[in-house]
């Protein structure tokens, strides 16, 4: 009965991703160069560019986009804070992209060079660096131990791992970011073992996202995943709940399931059996095991 299910859900998934790709909606069809909810630096980067697979006609704050080759940039020069960027189309359909940009010293954020009153240490897993210092030697061997386990496909997105020895400075209570390629792990030696494994799957979550939204398994929207995500009528914790009220997005409702689906399957599709359609369908489709979380 639950092959039945998940080859339903794989047959209707792909007859919808079909349908898209003859002409694509809007959400699908435009894809920006740098990731949604990217923090960018504003007093280096003045525009934000953005790709179409197919070509149409693009509006941003009602004025029509000039396109060429398919590339189209938006000036960015005079805003600071939070942005919602929303385009439109022809059709009506709309795609919103959230950035926050910071100019002078309006953002504290750890870069590598910010280790450098440490040793630091690059090993690999494959093509995978993982950056660490003294302090997280032991931490590292676990993640390292923890990404053998994992599979190929689920690393693609993965460029880089950095192992913060200390706090963020702005918000004490992040455990890692992620974007570009790159995942910041922060302090993990406050961590449980499991959360530690909780922290580097949803961060990875967020890296294998962005693969599969350029693949266009995935929109900037998760409308597919939403729709999977309302039928299990409850949050996956406390963190994604607050964070789709304010921010209207399943982005880290998506990641925290899918961390939650590799560190025990049996108990997240019990307690969430819809989500746990949608994550064992987009597995099946990109080659991954099901039960990958009974490798950890």
């Amino acid at each position: 009965m639950k092959k039945i299910k998940i080859i339903v859900f794989l047959f209707l998934f792909l007859i919808t991703t079909k349908a898209n790709a003859e002409e694509l909606e809007l959400k699908y069809n435009l894809r920006p160069m740098t990731d949604n909810y990217s923090v960018i630096d504003g007093s280096v980067q003045n525009e934000l560019d953005f790709f179409l697979y197919e070509d149409e006609v693009i509006y941003f704050n009602g004025s029509k986009v000039d396109i060429k080759d398919k590339y189209f940039s938006i000036d960015i020069s005079s805003i600071e804070g939070t942005a919602n960027l929303e385009f439109t189309n022809n059709n009506n359909e709309k795609v919103t992209f959230a950035y926050y940009i910071y100019r002078g010293n309006g953002l504290i954020e750890h870069r590598v060079s910010d280790l450098l009153a440490y040793p630091i240490f690059t090993d690999t897993i494959g093509e995978i660096q993982i950056i660490y210092t003294a302090e997280d030697i032991e931490n590292k061997v676990l993640i390292m131990e923890l990404m053998s386990r994992l599979p190929e496909q689920f690393k693609i997105g993965t460029e880089r791992i950095i192992l913060i020895p200390y706090r963020h400075l702005e918000n004490k209570n992040i455990a890692g970011i992620a974007y570009m390629g790159e995942a910041k792990l922060y302090n993990l030696s406050r961590l449980s073992e499991k959360n530690k494994k909780i922290v580097l799957y949803h961060e990875m979550a967020h890296l294998w996202a962005n693969k599969l939204i350029e693949y266009k398994l995935l929109d900037y929207s998760y409308s597919k995943y939403e729709g999977f995500a309302k039928k299990d009528k409850q949050y996956v914790s406390n963190y994604t709940k607050k964070y789709l009220i304010e921010k209207q997005s399943y982005s880290e409702d998506f990641a925290e399931s899918i961390a939650q689906y590799i560190y025990n399957p049996k108990l997240f599709k019990k307690k969430y059996p819809s989500r746990g359609c949608y994550i064992e369908m987009l597995f099946f489709i990109t080659g991954i095991k099901y039960e990958i979380g009974g490798m950890i």
